[in-house]
């Protein structure tokens, strides 16, 4: 890493997140079908959808900043707030203390939509540069 910084690490943290939930609804969904419950029926299908949006934002996200594309703080703020999705999915899918989940989960939710809104030194100064027009 050239340039190690917040939004860096925030990436990091999003890419792992999006691995895990892959992974997560991969994980489930064998379990689902080898258990002989109806793979398609919509309460499974709703499982597997709140594991499989939020990891594709995160990882749409985490390629965004860790390639320093443009719309980094919109896609990084964006990916924050996809983290309360996991609690909505404690909500309805309960399993045991779900309490636990939630204090990190909001804490990456907070720190990533500041970390995210807040602009760095080198994206103010983006912001006052402006094209040489053309005469």
């Amino acid at each position: 890493m050239k340039d190690p910084n917040l939004r860096t690490f925030m990436g990091w943290l999003f890419a792992a997140e999006a691995a895990g939930d892959v992974l997560h609804a991969i994980i489930s969904s064998v379990l689902l079908y080898s258990r002989h419950y109806t793979i398609l029926s919509q309460r499974n299908m709703l499982f597997l959808a709140s594991y499989l949006a939020p990891a594709l934002i995160c990882g749409v996200a985490s390629w965004m900043i860790l390639k320093k594309r443009r719309f980094v703080r919109v896609w990084g703020v964006v990916a924050s707030l996809a983290h309360l999705a996991t609690l909505l999915r404690f909500h309805y899918f309960p399993r045991g203390n779900s309490w636990a989940w939630s204090i990190p989960t909001i804490f990456i939710t907070v720190t990533g939509v500041l970390i995210f809104l807040l602009p760095e030194k080198r994206d103010a100064m983006e912001d006052r540069l402006e094209p040489a027009s053309e005469v």
